[in-house]
């Protein structure tokens, strides 16, 4: 009996044993399914999110463009802005200067201010004012000149008792007043020199002409070629007004 409750004993282990192993192994199973499914899980997450960056960077590509676009056009419109501002404030400048000339008296009767006009008239002063100046300066070293003739003249013909006598005495002795001789002397060396800076005056008149001359057709050539170039920048003059019967009568 004891032989049979000993082979019992081992049966009963030995089947502890095999559900203890087997329940280990279920339970392995168990954790594997659910490692599966979870990497499966992730797999199709990640099929997902792949799927989606497509879409993704279509739609970050087209907000680009549209803002890259819209940048450009506000640039371009800025930019139109600006130059319609400059167009405006050049002709307001135009109006200003044709408007300041138009009524002046160098500009010739029933004609627009055209840049010639203005440019002959600017010559015309320059050369004015200097030829004034030169002509200033020449009157005064004349008025020098007078002064200094009329002081020799003077000098030569002072009539004093003294100096009647002392030259009486000197032109019997041969001689002449040292002081009267120097200042005659002075007073024909300044007379020299005055006509030889009016030589001067008359010559650099001379070469001031020339060089004017020169500079008022090469402005005459210049504003050719600007109406050349820009010929809507002035007005055509207007027509002149017909005459009456009357007055052709």
């Amino acid at each position: 009996m004891d032989e049979d409750h000993s082979a019992s004993d081992a049966n009963r282990a030995s089947g502890s044993k095999r559900s203890f192993a087997g329940v280990k192994d279920d339970e392995s199973d168990i954790s594997f399914s659910k490692k599966v499914s979870s990497i499966d899980k992730r797999l199709e997450d990640c099929k997902d999110e792949v799927a989606s960056l497509p879409a993704f960077f279509a739609a970050a590509i087209e907000k680009s463009k549209e803002e890259l676009v819209s940048l450009v056009l506000g640039s371009i419109q800025s930019y139109k802005d600006h130059l319609a501002s400059s167009q405006n404030e050049l002709e307001s400048e135009i109006d200003k200067w044709k408007s300041a000339f138009k009524d002046e008296s160098f500009v010739p009767a029933r004609k627009s201010p055209e840049p010639q006009h203005v440019i002959d008239y600017i010559q015309t002063l320059r050369s004015s004012d200097k030829s004034l100046r030169e002509e200033l300066e020449i009157a005064k070293m004349k008025l020098a000149i007078h002064d200094l003739k009329s002081q020799l003249k003077t000098e030569s013909v002072k009539p004093t008792n003294r100096g009647t006598e002392v030259h009486s005495e000197q032109q019997q002795q041969g001689t002449t007043p040292s002081g009267s001789s120097r200042s005659v002397a002075w007073l024909e060396e300044e007379l020299r020199a005055a006509n030889a800076r009016i030589a001067e005056l008359n010559e650099y008149q001379e070469v001031e002409l020339k060089s004017l001359v020169k500079v008022n057709e090469y402005n005459r050539n210049m504003v050719k070629v600007i109406l050349e170039k820009l010929p809507d920048l002035f007005p055509p003059p207007p027509a002149p007004a017909p005459k009456d019967d009357n007055e052709q009568m």
